[in-house]
């Protein structure tokens, strides 16, 4: 385990925790647990532990042009470990790798939940389950589209000689 980055040390309440790291190149398919398997194991300020997943990611970027959509990686993919504290204070964490190779460890380290905005995650009320609120109870109104498709077969009857070309994700 090397190179491990975090975005931040003092992060805030119900906002992104997020480590960069470098692994061994040697996975034929990253993404397969029993191939390679990276946990955080995050203990919170009540001495709770989190076991949060690690992921292989490459970022990249949309762009359009006419009609055509094209998806272009950027920069090197590599591994990540995202964590949202729910509670203010000290958070202690340490990364795990299994691979059919060993078992590593790296750390511990540490971050700090600080004061947020945040009014938290959407759950179902507690007081009326036909609503959503946020975990400090304040309501909260979903408010979005509603896309069945990319390709709406509707648009074709209202206006059946209007040529409709593909749009990749884009259409949404």
């Amino acid at each position: 385990i090397r190179n491990v980055r975090a975005n931040a040390t003092r992060v805030p309440r119900f906002g992104l925790f997020e480590l960069t790291l470098e692994l061994p190149d040697r996975y034929v398919n990253p993404f397969q647990t029993n191939e390679v398997r990276l946990i955080a194991e995050v203990i919170g300020p009540d001495g709770r532990t989190n076991s949060v997943p690690g992921f292989y990611a490459q970022e990249y970027v949309r762009s359009l042009h006419s009609t055509l959509e094209t998806i272009t990686p950027q920069g090197t993919p590599g591994w990540r470990v995202r964590f949202s504290p729910r509670a203010l204070g000290s958070y202690r964490y340490t990364l795990r790798v299994r691979d059919p190779h060993g078992e590593a460890t790296w750390g511990p380290a540490e971050f700090t939940a600080v004061p947020s905005a945040s009014h938290g995650f959407v759950r179902v009320s507690k007081a009326d389950s036909r609503f959503f609120e946020f975990e400090d109870g304040t309501f909260f109104h979903p408010l979005g589209h509603n896309i069945r498709s990319p390709s709406d077969a509707r648009y074709q009857m209202h206006f059946p000689l209007a040529p409709r070309m593909p749009e990749g994700s884009a259409i949404y």
